[in-house]
């Protein structure tokens, strides 16, 4: 068998319907379909025992989460090449897994990559061959649109089950690390359903992405990323958990780029850590703060005189996410090393 598919559901009966009803519609023959539904109370179950088939399994359980799910699916599966087609999503043609059958034979590789439509237009977001090699290092892969050779779960594992919804994102990274043999074809395959667990819960998705981000480019250890993210989960607003538990808790010479009200409030929480130093704050106004930065004991200092100073990492403490954008840009032409350099 050469494809299996896997999808996650729960309590979307309607969006179901539309995912097998697409892999119905195609003319490939050659794949299983596995359903691992957490036991929904919508009719699913009752759904998914009239259309088990030669081709088509499931099972109804109570599970922890997609992360969970997925695994479950991944055990279950036999196919040579495994994609993960969550409900609501269909492919954009009757005849598109011949085609990739075809595409993915030819080129003899782990994982087969392509581009996926959603509400707000494509992922990756420039469909050009061009940026391939941009959007695998970044792990910028939609895993609708993925094929993934089972021996290379085999090899770097499943799902992280900590993550609730960024679970793809870190093994794509994971597949990076371990140099996978890959290829994109910049062409659309699917077309995914808006709405989703991604969508209603952006917090999440955004701080479990910033976090893997951070882990894999070597800004914070593994450690250090689960606790920041068990720290947001116990209900913490974003602001705090940024000051809380700042992305670089595994660093100890600290500067700061930012003098205002916002930036103030994360330097007094990084003097009053007793494993952290403050190294100097840096402000394109600094000359109208010395004499308070003096009475205070501490340095600040113009940005263009930043060359001067060696610390591990530097904290834009700005508000505006614009801004913020803009003064890495700026910083990164004085020389810092872009690795070293984080928002709060």
């Amino acid at each position: 068998m050469f494809f299996s598919i896997v999808t996650a559901s729960y309590n979307n009966l309607e969006g179901l319907r539309k995912t097998v009803e697409s892999i119905n519609l195609q003319s490939c023959t050659d794949y299983e379909h596995i359903i691992v539904d957490g036991k929904s109370t919508d009719g699913t179950p009752e759904y998914l025992k009239l259309c088990e088939s030669d081709k088509r399994c499931f099972v109804s359980e109570k599970d922890t989460g997609i992360s969970n799910a997925f695994n479950k699916g991944l055990r279950m599966c036999n196919g040579e090449y495994i994609l993960f087609l969550n409900t609501g999503d269909t492919f954009n043609r009757i005849n598109e897994l011949d085609i990739i059958k075809s595409e993915i034979q030819s080129a003899n590789v782990e994982v087969m990559t392509y581009a996926a439509n959603y509400y707000a237009g494509t992922l990756p977001a420039e469909i050009s061959p061009d940026k391939d090699e941009y959007n695998w290092s970044h792990a910028l892969i939609p895993h609708q649109a993925a094929f993934v050779r089972k021996d290379v779960f085999e090899r770097i594992g499943g799902f992280n089950e900590f993550l609730r919804l960024r679970m793809d994102y870190d093994f794509f990274f994971r597949c990076v690390k371990a140099s996978v043999v890959h290829k994109y074809i910049p062409r659309t395959i699917v077309t995914y359903e808006e709405g989703g667990a991604s969508h209603d819960n952006r917090e999440v998705f955004n701080i479990e992405g910033a976090s893997v981000w951070q882990l894999y480019n070597k800004t914070i250890s593994e450690e250090v990323m689960w606790n920041m993210i068990s720290i947001y989960r116990n209900h913490k607003n974003l602001d705090e958990y940024m000051c809380d538990a700042y992305p670089f808790a595994d660093k100890r010479d600290i500067a700061v780029y930012g003098a205002g009200t916002y930036g103030m409030n994360f330097v007094e929480k990084v003097i009053n850590d007793q494993n952290r130093k403050l190294v100097c704050v840096f402000d394109r106004a600094w000359d109208k703060k010395r004499e308070q930065f003096e009475h205070m004991n501490m340095k600040i200092d113009a940005p263009e005189n930043i060359g001067k100073y060696h610390f591990e990492v530097i904290a834009i403490a700005i508000v505006d996410k614009n801004v913020k954008k803009q003064v890495r840009e700026y910083l990164i032409s004085l020389g810092v090393d872009e690795n070293k350099i984080v928002y709060v």
